[in-house]
């Protein structure tokens, strides 16, 4: 809590509910189905996959391909996915895949080609701006862990940059 700032906030939200996919690789190899395989199939199924475009009626569609919303509601739905296996023969997914269920940020934000997330905040009444940028620089020394960092975007950049750079001559 500093006086500077009046509010600060982000959308950011570690609570997210997510499935991480685990593969058996020594399964999958048995079988004769590559992991990649299996999880460019997970994604097509659940996510989509271009497919084409196709010509019709003078306009190009994009063709994508995607099970129905039914068909993907619950985890159980992971036995209707099939892959073909280097004989042939089509195994169901949920025979390589085990899902485990974890929690995390449900969008990954990038800054500067690294992981980031983004703060916004308000200076408080009787402080500029620039108040508010050296209370932050102060507070992100002290309490960012070794290897975190940060770095203002849009105008707070601008102003950061130019304040360090002025000069004053009398």
């Amino acid at each position: 809590q500093r006086p500077e700032i009046e509010r600060a906030y982000s959308s950011f939200n570690i609570n997210f509910p997510q499935y991480m996919v685990h593969i058996d690789p020594a399964k999958a190899k048995r079988a004769g189905v590559s992991p990649s395989t299996i999880l460019s199939t997970i994604a097509g199924y659940y996510g989509g996959q271009y497919a084409s475009y196709i010509n019709r009626f003078s306009k190009m569609y994009y063709v994508t391909l995607q099970s129905r919303p039914e068909d993907r509601l619950d985890v159980e739905s992971l036995n209707n996915i099939y892959v073909r296996t280097d004989k042939g023969e089509m195994a169901p997914v949920g025979e390589f895949v085990e899902l485990e269920k974890v929690y995390s940020s449900d969008v990954l934000n990038r800054f500067n080609l690294y992981n980031a997330i983004s703060v916004q905040g308000t200076a408080a009444p009787g402080y500029s701006s620039g108040d508010a940028i050296q209370a932050i620089r102060e507070v992100a020394d002290q309490v960012l862990p070794k290897g975190y960092g940060y770095e203002f975007d849009g105008i707070t950049r601008e102003e950061a940059q130019t304040t360090s750079n002025t000069l004053i001559i009398f």
